[in-house]
């Protein structure tokens, strides 16, 4: 079981491997429900057709596909991330996932690259667990009352795998913390670690009298920042790293992508500046701010999760995977919905 003395270091453990559990029976529930829910709108008639042919049900079920797919990216990365350091600590990674919902995917540099521009100076691994499993939770969850809408009153019998489904999904919102918890979790931690390099801007910026030239400059930086003005540099500092590896994220993905990548960053930007501003703002009593906390997690779950799927379909257009083109365009509508709800 291990030394004398480590016992709660190995039930957090537990604890962590068992969110990535949850995350991988909500992606085999939802494959199996939309396999079972798309035959019956098949099978189902109204109107002289079957109603999987009208673009409204058509929609739904692509909601449910475009939610699997990043459900599946995030497991398919963490799962990889374990494989290869099965000590590495991912229990942020795994919550964000639990939320809305592999070792040499080719995003790995883009990840890190978000964390540098949040300046959250956690490691990788404080992350991705948590984002992964709150967001696995509800979209299982959205998925299956989805489903159950399709099915009509058909859905609520016994005799059909849904009511027990949404039943156990419903406990995954609520185990082991609930998901507003994780959320102020995942904010919070983050923020902290930021504030001790940001509190002298802070501290210069509290008193405008003293400390003009600063509070000029730093407003006009962050809102340079916010309109994108540096896509090209993850964060500050040269356009290379040490190792000479390009800041700039089209450089690491497919040319395919390249438009959307600089889109990516320019929010990755963006979210920075709202990071900075939210702490010259509220200071070290942002902790205490619990809907400020719980949007900059949404937020932060987001650019995780659309930087793996960028990951993982770059990867299947470079290594010639069928049907790749199919993931470009559920990459192009989850980068629109990332963008539109962080603007």
């Amino acid at each position: 079981m291990g030394k004398h003395g480590d016992g709660f270091k190995t039930a957090q453990n537990v604890l962590v491997l068992h969110r990535l559990n949850t995350v991988a029976s909500g992606v085999g529930v939802l494959r199996y429900l939309l396999s079972y829910t798309a035959e019956h709108c098949l099978q189902r008639h109204q109107f002289g057709k079957p109603i999987g042919d009208y673009s409204r049900v058509e929609e739904k079920l692509s909601e449910i596909v475009l939610n699997l797919y990043a459900m599946e990216s995030g497991l398919f990365y963490l799962s990889g991330l374990l494989d290869a350091q099965p000590s590495r600590n991912l229990s942020l990674e795994l919550a964000a996932l639990k939320i809305r919902a592999v070792s040499n995917c080719p995003i790995r540099g883009q990840v890190n690259g978000t964390r540098y521009a949040l300046q959250f100076n956690l490691s990788l691994e404080n992350v991705s667990i948590y984002s992964v499993d709150i967001f696995s939770s509800e979209k299982v969850w959205s998925g299956i009352d989805t489903c159950i809408q399709l099915a009509g009153r058909f859905g609520l019998l016994k005799n059909v795998p849904y009511e027990r489904f949404l039943r156990d999904a419903r406990n995954h919102l609520i185990s082991m913390e609930s998901n507003d918890i994780l959320r102020i979790m995942i904010a919070g931690e983050g923020i902290t670690e930021i504030i001790p390099g940001f509190e002298k801007t802070i501290s210069d910026l509290s008193v405008f009298t003293r400390h003009p030239i600063t509070n000029i400059k730093t407003k006009w930086l962050l809102k340079r920042r916010k309109q994108g003005k540096y896509a090209a540099q993850a964060g500050s500092g040269p356009k290379v790293t040490e190792g000479n590896a390009s800041r700039d994220l089209k450089d690491h993905l497919h040319p395919s992508f390249a438009d959307m990548a600089t889109r990516l960053a320019i929010n990755t930007q963006r979210f920075q500046s709202l990071c900075q501003i939210s702490l010259i703002q509220y200071g070290r009593e942002i902790t205490n701010e619990q809907m400020l906390l719980c949007q900059l997690a949404d937020a932060a779950i987001d650019l995780l999760l659309t930087s793996i799927c960028f990951g993982r379909a770059s990867r299947s257009i470079s290594i010639g995977l069928p049907r790749n083109d199919y993931e470009v365009s559920l990459i192009f509508i989850l980068l629109i919905q990332m963008i539109n709800w962080i603007e």
